[in-house]
């Protein structure tokens, strides 16, 4: 019995401050007007009666299927709050999980309890994007209560009130709601929603069709409750897409051949065409290899005759390549006799102004051979230019529906030209990958604060917008090469590895060439003759 007294106790005790705290919503009156231009202007009022220590209250408003809430005001009775950090008579607005948190302080806590005082708190905001737009009709899905609260409404009333004249017959409406709900015209323009007795966290609903033209289809092909993740579907298949054809035509063979090593020639090519798959660019070492290389296939003779180096034609130029007659016209001038010698040191007066020539003859031959593309750098600019030509245009179409999204771009599209004009090698994925974590932190907050608009329209061309800029940014790495110059690159590189892992191959007078071209071999005899060559 003592047992039983003791639990009663505690029990009371649990209890009682329990009903030293009462807060009850007894009404909710909303006014909901509809404006031409598809936004709501929302009136909600709630009478609350409070009792015990409560110092304000709050309310959720569902984000869903929404773009933006603004212009928020909180009013109590005809006092109204202002914007602040939840002092006594202060409101805040911050965005949850689960919708905009609207709350308000009106009583201190040093201040007396409540006992049984009823307040009329007023919520006013604007809100965005509410409508879907469909064939002949458009559609507003509104969630009219948070459901996370206590108490029971003990009466529920909502006004719609339309911005023109319209057809009762083609309005159809309806109330997602497990209770007893009420849905009719009460005026010429006014469409009321009501129930009574709404339990706690049960969900009030409401659905209406309208017939188009009532109002302005203003970012029109809207999808309700679109998910933000589809503004990124395309960027990212762009994205993934150019990085894998990057990382395979233009740094696949890093990945692939790494640690392999040829110790024969992957084919009876030129030193000087060799090093140029594998650097794309004409290089002084090639014009030196080439010269080493007509030595190994006996058409020239190199004696070095202490600090100089003499060179004699061995045999008449006959079936050599273009670039290779060229070489021996600019070193014993045209025509080239069998048995004339010159000195390296000439060359300080007579090669240099040919040196531009023959790294052109060299790229030409590169061409000629099908490794490279014609006009490489023109290819690139085409890569660059068709980057910008889409998301310039897109970014144009974006304005003509809101002119926010050109200034809120801005950064991004000066950014993305930075990168395509400046980024190359390896760094060039680094780079890009920041720049779509850029790109995802700028459009999450362009579509937090309302400048982006949900809608299928905008999204597309937000995303082609985001797909020119990653095209941009990759340009700067675009392939000079032909499909085929990859696999061949592979190869080359093999064969380097092997030669700069063995120094005395490297030496080898059938490997010799090939080891100046690629920057294995540089000794003094090479740098002498290569200065020679650039008039040093």
């Amino acid at each position: 019995m003592a047992r039983k007294r003791l639990l009663l106790l505690i029990l009371v005790f649990l209890i009682i401050p329990a009903w030293g705290k009462l807060v009850v919503l007894e009404n909710i009156n909303i006014n909901l007007h509809i404006k031409e231009d598809a936004t709501l202007d929302i009136i909600e009022e709630h009478d609350y009666l409070y009792d015990g220590d409560f110092t304000g209250g709050s309310r959720t408003i569902k984000l869903e299927g929404l773009e933006s809430i603004s212009d928020v005001l909180v009013k109590e009775g005809d006092f109204e709050y202002i914007p602040g950090s939840l002092e006594k008579f202060q409101f805040q607005t911050a965005a949850k999980i689960n919708g905009l948190a609207i709350e308000w302080t009106s009583r201190r806590p040093i201040d007396p309890e409540y006992k049984n005082t009823r307040k009329k708190m007023t919520i006013q905001y604007k809100a965005h994007g509410a409508f879907r737009f469909y064939g002949n009709y458009d559609e507003l899905y509104w969630r009219v209560l948070d459901e996370a609260r206590d108490g029971m409404i003990k009466k529920l009333s909502v006004k719609m009130y339309f911005p023109t004249d319209i057809d009762r017959s083609k309005v159809s409406a309806s109330i997602i709601y497990n209770g007893q709900a009420e849905v009719k015209f009460i005026g010429e323009n006014i469409l009321g929603f009501s129930a009574i007795n709404v339990g706690p966290s049960d969900s009030f609903d409401i659905k209406v069709g309208i017939p188009m033209g009532v109002i302005e289809r203003i970012g029109f092909l809207k999808i309700q409750n679109m998910p933000l993740y589809t503004l990124f579907v395309i960027p990212f298949a762009v994205f993934f897409v150019v990085l894998f054809l990057y990382l395979r035509f233009e740094m696949g063979y890093e990945f692939f051949a790494s640690k392999k090593k040829n110790t024969s020639r992957p084919a009876d090519l030129m030193p000087a065409v060799s090093a140029l798959i594998i650097d794309e660019k004409p290089d002084i070492r090639q014009v030196v290899a080439t010269i080493y290389d007509l030595a190994r296939r006996g058409y020239i003779e190199i004696n070095k005759n202490q600090n100089d180096f003499e060179i004699k034609l061995i045999k008449f130029p006959v079936n050599l390549e273009e670039y290779e007659v060229k070489f021996l016209k600019a070193m014993f001038g045209d025509p080239a006799k069998e048995g004339n010698i010159i000195n390296a040191s000439s060359f300080k007066l007579l090669f240099s102004k040919y040196i531009p020539d023959l790294k052109e003859a060299i790229d030409d031959e590169a061409v000629k051979l099908g490794y490279f593309y014609e006009d490489r750098l023109p290819f690139k600019r085409r890569i660059y230019y068709f980057g910008w030509a889409i998301s310039i245009l897109m970014l144009a179409v974006c304005g003509f529906f809101n002119l926010k999204i050109i200034l809120f771009f801005a950064p991004l599209v000066l950014f993305a030209g930075l990168l395509g004009c400046s980024l190359k090698g390896k760094s060039l994925v680094f780079s890009s990958a920041l720049m779509m974590l850029a790109i995802i932190v700028l459009l999450a907050r362009a579509l937090a604060i309302g400048i982006i608009e949900q809608s299928l329209l905008l999204v597309f061309l937000i995303s082609i917008i985001i797909s020119g800029l990653i095209i941009v940014a990759f340009s700067g790495g675009a392939s000079k090469k032909n499909m085929v110059a990859p696999a061949e690159k592979r190869q080359w590189l093999a064969y380097k590895r092997f030669l700069a892992g063995n120094g005395s191959a490297a030496l080898e007078k059938e490997n010799l060439p090939y080891s100046i071209a690629f920057g294995v071999v540089k000794n003094e005899d090479t740098e002498r003759i290569e200065k020679y060559m650039l008039g040093e």
